[in-house]
C-alpha cells in the first residue's frame, strides 16, 4: 500500500484514486490531487503562499514546521521517512483525522519548485531580444567604420599625433617595441703584477737624472778599463756589459753598453779547467798541545789546555777562534769526543762567509765515539771546495763570500778534545 499526499495542498490520496485516475502523477511518487489538477497556476509574480482550491492559504500549526526530522525518499518525494532501514509513512493523527506532514526545511536557501512557463512570453521575449541584438550589430558596424576613417585622416595629418580611442570603435593595436636588453658588465681586466724588470720607474728630477746619467758613464768606463786588461775573457766583458745595460736602464750609458754588446762577438766558452784542491809545502801548527797561544783571548773562558789537548769547558757556549787569517788553504784537524756531544762545527776562511763542515748528533754516531779522528777542508773561495773525513769524501758547505778568514770550532754540550790543528797553501791554479 502507498501512502501519498499531493504536492499542491497536501491532502492524502489513497490508492484507489490513484487506480482511478483521478489524481495526477508529475514524478515518481509526485502526484496532484483531482481538485489541484484542475487550478491554474497564477499569471505571474512568484508567491511564497501556496494557493489552495479554495484561493485561502492553508492554515499552519507549530506542528507543521519541519524540524529537520523529515527526509525525502530517492525521488526526491517528502511523503516518505526512513527509520532504522525501513520506510515508515509520516502521518500525524488530529482528532481522528491523518494531517499531512509537511516537507523538510532544508539547510541553506531553500529552492522553490520551478514555476510552469508561458510559451508565448518565451516567444514574446526571444523576438525581442533578436531585435536588440540586429540593432546593436548594426550600429557597432556604423561606428567602426567611422572611427577607421577618422583614424585614418588624422594619422595622415600628423602621424606623431598621438591615436585617440573612439567610444565606439575597436582600440587601436599599441606598436612593437623591442625587448629590453640589459647592458653586459665591462669585465675589470687587472694589470699583470710588475717584476723589477717590468716595472716603469716613475719620472725622477732633473738632478737626479744627471747624477745616474755620471754613474753609468763611470760604470761603464770601469768595465771597459777591465776588458783592456783582460782581453782573453770577452764573456766576463759580455756579463758586465749586460749588468750596466739592466743597471742604468734608460741613460745614454746603458744605451751605449747595448750597441757593444750587439757588435762583440763571443767564441764558444772552453770548458772549466779542473783546479785541484791540493795543498803544497810542509803543515804548519796552529796548534800542537803545547800551548794556546794562537787562540784568541776573548775565547779562553770556553776552552782550556788538558793533557796536551784543547777542552771544551762544560757548561759554556763559546766558539773557538784561532788568530791567523787564512786564504786558499788547505787546513787538518785531529780530534775525539764522547758520547754526551750533541753538535760539533769546523770553519776555514770565516769572516765575511766561512767553509764548514758540521756534526750532528746521528752524524756522530756513525763517526764514531772514543776514537781519533782527522778531518781535512780545503778551499779557494766558495766555489772551489772539498772535505775529507778518515781519507773519505764528506760534505761541505759554503756561506757569504769567504775569501780571507780564520779557522773556528763550535761544540755543544758533552766533552770534546782537539789534538792537532794544521794547515798548508793550495797548490797554484794554472793560468788560462
Amino acid at each position: 500500500m502507498l501512502i501519498v499526499y499531493c504536492e499542491t495542498c497536501g491532502r492524502r490520496i489513497v490508492d484507489d484514486e490513484i487506480k482511478a485516475g483521478k489524481v495526477r502523477q508529475i514524478d515518481e511518487n509526485q502526484y496532484l490531487c483531482s481538485k489541484c489538477t484542475t487550478v491554474q497556476p497564477p499569471p505571474s509574480g512568484p508567491s511564497n503562499i501556496q494557493q489552495t482550491p479554495s484561493g485561502k492559504a492553508p492554515t499552519l500549526s507549530i506542528d507543521d514546521v519541519d524540524d529537520g526530522s523529515k527526509v525525502r525518499t530517492r525521488s526526491g518525494s517528502k511523503n516518505k521517512r526512513i527509520s532504522g532501514g525501513n520506510e515508515i509513512p509520516q502521518r500525524r493523527i488530529s482528532g481522528g483525522n491523518e494531517v499531512p506532514q509537511k516537507p523538510p526545511a532544508r539547510s541553506g536557501v531553500e529552492k522553490s519548485p520551478p514555476a510552469k512557463s508561458n510559451p508565448t512570453a518565451i516567444y514574446a521575449g526571444a523576438a525581442v531580444g533578436i531585435l536588440v541584438l540586429v540593432g546593436l550589430i548594426a550600429l557597432l558596424g556604423g561606428g567602426g567604420s567611422k572611427s577607421n576613417t577618422s583614424t585614418a585622416s588624422t594619422q595622415a595629418i600628423d602621424k606623431t599625433a598621438p591615436v585617440k580611442k573612439e567610444r565606439d570603435g575597436p582600440a587601436p593595436t599599441p606598436p612593437l617595441q623591442a625587448p629590453v636588453v640589459a647592458p653586459t658588465p665591462t669585465p675589470v681586466v687587472k694589470p699583470p703584477p710588475e717584476t723589477p724588470n717590468t716595472r716603469t720607474p716613475p719620472p725622477a728630477p732633473k738632478e737626479e737624472l744627471n747624477f745616474r746619467d755620471s754613474l753609468a758613464e763611470e760604470r761603464l768606463k770601469i768595465v771597459q778599463d777591465w776588458f783592456s786588461k783582460n782581453p782573453k775573457d770577452p764573456w766576463g766583458y759580455s756579463e758586465r756589459l749586460t749588468d750596466v745595460t739592466n743597471t742604468y736602464r734608460g741613460t745614454p750609458a746603458a744605451k751605449k753598453a747595448q750597441d757593444i754588446l750587439a757588435s762583440l762577438t763571443l767564441p764558444p766558452k772552453p770548458a772549466p779547467v779542473e783546479v785541484p784542491l791540493e795543498g803544497s809545502g810542509a803543515w804548519k801548527a796552529v796548534f800542537d798541545g803545547s800551548n794556546l797561544d794562537q787562540l784568541k783571548p776573548e775565547c779562553l773562558n770556553a776552552w782550556k789546555l788538558e793533557n796536551k789537548a784543547i777542552v771544551n769547558i762544560a757548561g759554556t757556549n763559546n766558539a773557538a777562534q784561532f788568530r791567523p787569517d787564512l786564504q786558499n788553504v788547505e787546513v787538518r784537524f785531529r780530534f775525539e769526543f764522547d758520547s754526551e756531544v750533541d753538535y760539533i762545527s769546523f770553519a776555514i776562511l770565516q769572516g765575511e762567509g766561512a767553509v764548514s763542515v758540521v756534526f750532528d748528533r746521528p752524524t756522530l754516531a756513525e763517526v764514531g765515539i772514543g776514537k781519533t779522528h782527522e778531518l781535512v777542508i780545503a778551499a779557494r773561495g766558495k766555489d772551489a771546495k772539498k772535505a775529507t773525513l778518515n781519507g773519505k769524501s764528506h760534505p761541505v758547505h759554503a756561506s757569504g763570500d769567504p775569501k780571507v778568514g780564520k779557522i773556528q770550532i763550535a761544540c755543544k754540550t758533552g766533552r770534546f778534545k782537539i789534538f792537532s790543528i794544521d794547515y798548508r797553501p793550495l797548490a797554484e791554479a794554472p793560468q788560462k
